[in-house]
């Protein structure tokens, strides 16, 4: 993993060279657009293929968005994201702004697959209503 870890002597321990990964790999990213958004789409694809639990519904939308794919939003903001994002704890609020985003970008590209879900969209913010 170098240059992120580092041994520190020969008795095979290691220390981190970056104590903060984030700010490392945007340090080395910057001026590599294209790069960042395929990295970006590729995680978000992970994510929502392999469901990661809380990290999924937190970080997949944003990471489309990273990727300048918010056209993709609507078609994984489903009755199911909605679901399994409440059991993991996602907050009402963070999940109001996903499901507004989702509504937008369908509503604003005229996406089909998106309308199939804007239910969805509408029957969440009546359910929030009664909590």
């Amino acid at each position: 993993l170098y240059p992120l870890i580092v041994p520190v002597n020969d008795n095979g321990d290691y220390s981190l060279f970056h104590n903060d990964f984030r700010v490392f790999l945007m340090s080395i990213i910057t001026g590599y657009q294209e790069r960042y958004e395929e990295t970006a789409l590729a995680l978000a694809e992970d994510l929502l293929s392999h469901d990661e639990g809380l990290l999924t519904y937190t970080s997949a939308i944003p990471l489309l968005l990273c990727a300048n794919r918010a056209d993709l939003i609507p078609q994984h903001f489903t009755p199911s994201f909605v679901i399994n994002a409440l059991a993991e704890g996602i907050s009402r609020q963070r999940l109001d702004e996903f499901a507004r985003l989702a509504y937008d970008v369908a509503c604003e590209n005229r996406n089909i697959d998106g309308y199939y879900y804007l239910p969805c969209y509408q029957k969440y913010t009546s359910a929030c209503t009664l909590f």
